[in-house]
């Protein structure tokens, strides 16, 4: 999606008339086609994300993320200026500050010691943003959980059903299919072993965290990208950062674990069926996206998932 200078520096007025645009340009780094970062006269530097206009709950739950884990530890972005009125543009828009640091996939290869101090920045990270609960699982808006589940067992048994059906409608094994359904079933107990939800960002994966580095180590400069934010299991989340993230490199893999601390007892098999769902949504977005090698890569997960 384009975003051109003149409605740029409209937005850029309507939050500070004092302010003025230098340039905008593509947010580099980011995953998002809709997030735009404006430099300032004064080199001054704010991003602009704009949402799915279709998708209108997108921008107050962003928002609301960012408030709630400005109660923590966790570095985020200042919520600087959100508007839904379209009146500008097609599309509600949220305006931030731009945190500094780089994003850790731009650091490219690392010395395993950095690997390892990264991601125990990381399971840090991920543990102070859970110990913000809710009362029920599911996506949530201002108002609390939308179409809220009681227990951790029926809202793994609906998320997997569902990537489950896309997966058997794009044509996935029915074979694999079942042996996805039934390791979930035998998984209950550990399912079950979760106390209660807490807000889980859904995707910290290298490209959504910032990092610098100082004579003293390795800091978090900033979580951004918390769209997919849900009201989960703990180990929801780390199960994702496990699977996508670190994609079984045991340096980085003991780093996260170490960063986050005491698991409870039954936390393996937990995981294992957490990376269930992720590995079948991920393999329905590089289907979507026509990318047989990825999709070959998430099926050979899938089966070592399911048949563990």
């Amino acid at each position: 999606m384009d975003l051109t200078h003149a409605v740029a520096e409209k937005i850029l007025l309507r939050y500070d008339a004092s302010l003025r645009l230098k340039r905008v340009g593509p947010l580099e780094g980011s995953a998002t086609k809709r997030a735009f970062e404006l430099t300032l006269e004064e080199d001054r530097r704010l991003v602009l994300k704009l949402f799915d206009p279709a998708q209108a709950w997108q921008l107050q739950q962003e928002v609301l993320v960012y408030e709630l884990l400005a109660r923590t530890p966790v570095p985020v972005p200042s919520v600087l200026f959100a508007d839904d009125s379209r009146e500008l543009i097609d599309s509600d828009y949220v305006l931030l500050n731009k945190v500094g640091g780089a994003i850790v996939a731009s650091l490219g290869p690392l010395p395993p010691e950095d690997a390892h101090a990264i991601y125990r920045l990381i399971g840090e990270t991920l543990r102070h943003m859970h110990t913000v609960t809710f009362d029920q699982f599911g996506f949530f808006d201002r108002r609390g959980p939308v179409d809220p589940i009681e227990r951790n067992r029926d809202f793994v048994s609906i998320w997997i059903g569902r990537g489950l059906e896309r997966f058997g409608a794009a044509g996935g094994s029915p074979r694999l299919k079942a042996a996805i359904e039934q390791r979930v079933r035998n998984a209950v107990g550990a399912l079950d072993g979760c106390e209660g939800p807490v807000l889980c960002h859904g995707d910290l994966h290298e490209s959504n965290i910032l990092v610098s580095e100082a004579p003293e180590g390795w800091k978090v400069e900033g979580v951004v990208d918390v769209g997919g934010a849900i009201a989960a299991d703990p180990l929801f989340d780390l199960a994702r950062t496990d699977y996508w993230s670190t994609r079984g490199d045991p340096t980085k893999r003991a780093g996260l674990f170490d960063g986050y601390g005491d698991l409870r007892r039954d936390w393996e098999e937990a995981i294992a069926v957490y990376s269930l769902h992720h590995a079948l949504e991920l393999w329905h977005w590089f289907h979507r996206a026509g990318i047989a090698e990825m999709c070959a890569t998430i099926l050979s997960d899938l089966e070592r998932l399911a048949n563990g």
